[in-house]
């Protein structure tokens, strides 16, 4: 799924101002959540922007392949996400696929990794974080085929225990 030229113009200026105002309520409040890959449209320079802001890593250019997504609600944006390339080595992976050093190199083109999650600071919404993963999840596999032509098997994350429960996943 393509951005849509809806989406193009709801931010036709990379510096343009996002509306902060609060958005609170339960997801059944507001209409269905909607996931947009905005890789390469006039949205990617304001997901570099405001992930460099509110993510606690802030923005950092990936290598290899990646795709980022915003997610909106009602035309605004209220999480933004990318997935990328996984770690080369990773011993706990590598140890629970139970693959060996060989099928690391033949299959690791199949591993994605979730690079950045934010839900916005202005938003309220409770169970979105695990709604909007699921939305992304169901779409990323179509996407990485079409993008990468790669059929992806796993997708991997981790979470800063420091910060974050990792309730969502």
């Amino acid at each position: 799924m393509g951005l849509s030229n809806h989406k193009k113009e709801m931010i036709p200026n990379p510096l343009a101002e996002i509306d902060t105002d609060l958005i609170s309520g339960t997801l059944s409040d507001f209409a269905p959540v909607e996931i947009e890959m905005i890789c390469g449209s006039n949205c990617d320079p304001v997901w570099n922007q405001l992930v460099n802001r509110h993510h606690y890593l802030g923005f950092q250019r990936l290598l290899g392949h990646r795709l980022k997504y915003f997610a909106f609600i009602q035309d605004r944006p209220v999480a933004a996400l990318s997935r990328s390339a996984p770690a080369l080595k990773l011993g706990q992976r590598d140890c629970f696929i139970g693959w060996s050093a060989d099928q690391r190199k033949r299959h690791l083109h199949q591993v994605v990794g979730n690079s950045r999650f934010l839900i916005m600071p202005w938003v309220q919404v409770p169970n979105l974080a695990s709604h909007v993963m699921g939305l992304n999840i169901a779409q990323l596999a179509k996407d990485w085929k079409r993008h990468f032509d790669t059929q992806l098997l796993l997708l991997e994350t981790f979470v800063d225990s420091r910060f974050f429960k990792g309730t969502c996943y």
